[in-house]
């Protein structure tokens, strides 16, 4: 960006004309590069990441996360819902579900790999008793 701001330098009046040279062009266009394409890893290449539900008092809380093994455990990144729900009656199983969308999503954009597992905050008798099951477990 340093072409543009050395056409800035020295002008008083914002309604002066700045021609565009080739190097503010090309400034431009290499902005626009680096912002189509993912210029920081934010994950290392740790594989596929877990997503840990959490059951919170208002909203479940998650946690995408990569067990190495049972004492260690790298967070990768907490996910909340919006602190207002989309609608009046908002049922947990819901909730839920809209956390696992939105796990997947943030999954897919930090390592293009879908979620490996997801831990809901349920028991297996919950699960099997419901008519809507939030997820299947394979």
């Amino acid at each position: 960006m340093k072409p543009h701001f050395d056409a800035l330098r020295g002008r008083l009046d914002p309604a002066d004309i700045i021609p565009v040279s080739k190097a503010m062009t090309h400034a431009v266009h290499q902005l626009n590069l680096a912002m189509s394409h993912v210029m920081v890893d934010r994950v290392p290449a740790l594989g596929p990441l877990q997503l840990v539900t959490l059951a919170t008092p208002s909203l479940p809380t998650g946690v995408l996360a990569v067990v190495k093994s049972p004492q260690r455990i790298h967070l990768i990144e907490w996910l909340y819902l919006a602190s207002t729900p989309p609608r009046n009656i908002y049922l947990f199983s819901q909730a839920l579900a809209d956390l696992i969308v939105r796990g997947q999503r943030q999954a897919m954009q930090l390592t293009e790999f879908d979620l490996l597992t997801c831990f809901l905050p349920i028991s297996i008798a919950e699960h099997h008793a419901s008519r809507n099951p939030v997820c299947y477990i394979s």
